[in-house]
């Protein structure tokens, strides 16, 4: 059973759960940016999804920025996307007729049948999921693209052929999405931090990012990390430190630059450049991060102990 990609939009890669206990290597986890829309996206296939700390990287599925995917599938195929909204059309080879299909729920792509995700309305990344996930070779654990150093499947492109695993690790549980967890789509956005290993390195500490008037996304972000920009620039916090030890972090360290603004660490992002670490979102903070556009404000306020 095979998924052919007739056109992978502005970039589509490959992700799972990601790579496991390698970042002291330098190594970054990789794997799905947005964690939750990933895991709705394979538990409505009925694809078992590995906790946030198992090693086991869990099925391959697609991530997908803005929208344009096409592919087509060579066999029947259950399939689900979720994550960014916007519609999405199914051009049916056997009756030709093309229909919509929803996001946040499964559905039997026929043999020769196309499917289109459009350009999303809300948020950025999409997340296309097959029951049994794609068969693709694990480099390092896990068959997650690592855009910044190359480790692990290229980037798709067309004409692409995905080959699709047998139906080992489903389940029969089809999951119901959660209508609370797509509230990322609405912005501006709050999201809750905890102090960083080094939040005494800026005049303030967490408090200098809290009671900011927010932070604008830029345009040069990427799955490397989010870089935000003050909304006032007389806010932009300073840092203290002239200089540290590199060292490994996570996706979701909020790292503090000489410029005045902060960067988030993604899933490929690598050690910290020397530069702090003066807060750390949780999971849900970091999907919600995932799934910001440029130009989108987010806030931060202090998580409850």
């Amino acid at each position: 059973m095979t998924l052919e990609v007739l056109n992978p939009g502005i970039q589509s890669i490959i992700c799972d759960a990601g790579r496991f206990g390698l970042a002291r290597y330098g190594v970054p986890r990789s794997g799905a940016f947005d964690r939750g829309s990933y895991t709705r996206a394979n538990q409505l296939v009925g694809n078992d999804v590995p906790n946030e700390f198992a090693s086991d990287s869990g099925p391959a599925s697609i991530e997908t920025i803005f929208g344009g995917l096409r592919v087509q599938a060579h066999r029947d195929l259950i399939v689900a996307v979720t994550g960014a909204t916007g519609p999405m059309t199914v051009l049916d080879h056997d009756a030709d007729d093309k229909h919509f299909v929803p996001r946040e729920a499964a559905f039997t792509l026929t043999r020769g049948s196309r499917l289109h995700v459009a350009p999303a309305e809300t948020g950025l990344r999409s997340y296309l999921a097959v029951r049994g996930g794609f068969g693709i070779a694990a480099i390092l654990g896990s068959r997650s693209t690592d855009t910044n150093s190359g480790i692990g499947p290229a980037k798709l492109a067309k004409r692409h052929i995905l080959e699709i695993s047998p139906d080992t690790g489903v389940n029969n549980h089809i999951s119901q999405p959660n209508v609370e967890a797509l509230t990322w789509a609405t912005y501006d956005q709050t999201i809750p931090i905890r102090p960083g290993s080094h939040a005494n390195l800026i005049d303030g500490g967490i408090s200098a990012l809290t009671e900011s008037d927010g932070w604008t996304v830029s345009p040069t972000s990427g799955r490397n990390g989010v870089r935000l920009a003050p909304r006032v620039l007389t806010q932009r916090p300073r840092v203290t430190a002239d200089q540290l030890s590199s060292e490994p972090t996570l996706c979701g360290a909020i790292q503090a630059l000489p410029s005045g603004e902060l960067v988030v660490l993604g899933p490929d992002g690598p050690t910290t450049g020397g530069y702090p670490v003066v807060a750390v979102l949780d999971r849900a903070g970091v999907d919600v991060v995932a799934q910001a556009r440029p130009g989108a404000v987010l806030r931060f306020t202090a998580a409850p102990d």
